[in-house]
């Protein structure tokens, strides 16, 4: 269940940042109020797994290729939460009204390490009749390829085809959920993009100058600008 909850989470979340096709799909919470299409998703790769792949070295190489690029996402997870709170520090911004705890993440931190280190060294029998540390291998290239292909996506082709990549902030009126499009904007729009949007995606003025969302059920978010600077130091004291 921990393991169900927490990747379809993943999976909803890449979706609302734009970064997977459909992200209204993936995002949203109907019918049953929890990311359904992601627990779907889930399931069926997890059949296919059980059902197809016969007992034996290829069924034991999935399961330890799955454990060592899923430690180094939550290793660089917690390395993101320590740069965004020293980014909130920074900046002046108050703490998360939420924030896990020093300990929790330091723990998780090292348990990641140790599972992505300890399979270098030379186990007395190994699962598989091949190398041994063949899926760490395999699961380094796939986030050598990953970050390949987000070079190749949001800086190169950009480049070349002389655009930029802007977010989008969509609500879908069904269930409230939030998600983000990234949109493909050509160099000599980008100024009235920006004057049009804030640097989250929402609007800041009305939704009917730029026209209408492909989904009808998808309504952008409308922010007013609002040129009050807070004192977060200021109103902490108060």
């Amino acid at each position: 269940m921990a393991v169900i909850i927490g990747a379809t989470r993943q999976v909803r979340e890449c979706a609302r940042q734009g970064m997977i096709p459909w992200p209204h799909l993936w995002a949203s919470t109907r019918p049953f109020g929890t990311p359904f299409a992601p627990i779907l998703l889930k399931w069926a790769l997890t059949c296919i797994i059980i059902l197809a792949l016969p007992f034996g070295d290829a069924f034991n190489f999935l399961v330890d290729l799955r454990s060592y690029p899923d430690s180094m996402y939550l290793f660089l997870m917690v390395v993101g939460i320590y740069y965004l709170r020293y980014q909130r520090k920074r900046n002046g911004l108050p703490p998360a009204p939420f924030q896990a705890w020093h300990s929790a993440l330091i723990l998780s931190a090292t348990v990641c390490l140790f599972i992505l280190i300890m399979p270098w060294f030379p186990p007395e029998e190994a699962d598989v009749n091949f190398w041994y540390a063949t899926y760490c291998v395999v699961g380094i290239g796939l986030f050598v390829a990953m970050a390949l292909y987000y070079i190749f996506w949001i800086k190169l082709l950009p480049t070349w085809g002389k655009y930029q990549i802007r977010t989008e902030t969509l609500v879908n009126d069904r269930d409230g959920s939030v998600t983000h499009k990234l949109k493909k904007v050509k160099n000599t729009d980008v100024e009235e993009w920006d004057r049009m949007h804030d640097e989250a995606g929402n609007l800041t003025i009305d939704a009917s100058a730029i026209g209408e969302v492909a989904h009808d059920h998808l309504i952008r978010r409308v922010r007013v600008r609002d040129a009050t600077v807070v004192n977060y130091d200021a109103e902490g004291k108060a």
